[in-house]
Parts: C-alpha cells; structure tokens; sequence
C-alpha cells in the first residue's frame, strides 16, 4: 500500500523490494498459488514478485460502468528491478 520509494531515493531501495517480494510470496501461498511458485523456481533462475495496480486503489467501477481516472501504483517496480539486475540502475539498502 505504500508509495514506491525507488525514484525518490534515485536509487533500486534492496529493502523496500525484499519485504513486498515476501509480503507478495506469503500471499501467493495462502491463495494456493503453490505449483505456480513451483513453475518459477523450476524454470528461472532469478525471479521477483511484485505488487502493482494499474487503476490503482478503490477503483471499482460505478453502478454505471464507469471508473475514475486511473491512479496507478507502484507500476515503475518491476522494469526499475530489471534495470537494476542489468546494472543501469544502482541500488542501495
């Protein structure tokens, strides 16, 4: 729920990415999630998990079908690790 704090900090913040990676695992397991977890250790070296929402929170469409304007959130984590992995960004605890 909390605001990304990658591009504040202008750097790939370790600590803020290992507690919803877990936060995110924990989740995925108490849904039942256990042979997609599976497929991915099996079949990829280095992984991640993240928590994005493209509509953002409390964004459920209207009795008439419409929805607010999206706010998303947290949508910059996933490509931000890629760029961190390849080393085009640094990281920092």
């Amino acid at each position: 729920m909390e605001t990304s704090p990658h591009c504040a900090n202008k750097s790939f913040v370790l600590s803020d990415w290992h507690n919803v990676n877990q936060e995110v695992q924990g989740l995925l397991k108490e849904w039942g999630a256990d042979s997609f977890m599976s497929q991915l250790e099996i079949n990829y070296s280095n992984y991640s998990y993240f928590a994005v929402s493209s509509l953002g929170l409390d964004n459920n469409p209207r009795e008439d079908g419409g929805i607010e304007r999206p706010r998303p959130h947290r949508i910059e984590d996933p490509l931000l690790w890629l760029l961190m992995e390849n080393k085009v960004i640094e990281s920092s605890k």
